[in-house]
């Protein structure tokens, strides 16, 4: 006998039954990968928080390349002021 869909019952149910042990098993992957996240302030919840996190590295960036400009300058500048 064959349900609405065509399929046996018994198929449907252990078709049911390996999706959701599917499912289950994508949950527990997902939050094993939650855990491994690392405690930052731009994975906060708070936009706040995320835009000066994201704002603070950017801005040690910044610096960082300014810096390394400055210098290479500087040596030019000493070499050909000299």
């Amino acid at each position: 006998m064959t349900g609405e869909t065509g399929y046996p019952p018994d198929e449907i149910v252990a078709r049911i039954e390996s999706l959701e042990r599917r499912v289950a098993e994508q949950a527990e992957r997902i939050s094993a990968l939650e855990r491994k996240l690392p405690n930052t302030s731009i994975l906060s919840s708070s936009f706040l928080t995320r835009a000066f996190a994201v704002w603070g590295h950017v801005f040690v960036a910044g610096l960082i390349i300014a810096a390394v400009f400055y210098c290479v300058a500087f040596l030019i500048a000493m070499i050909l002021g000299g």
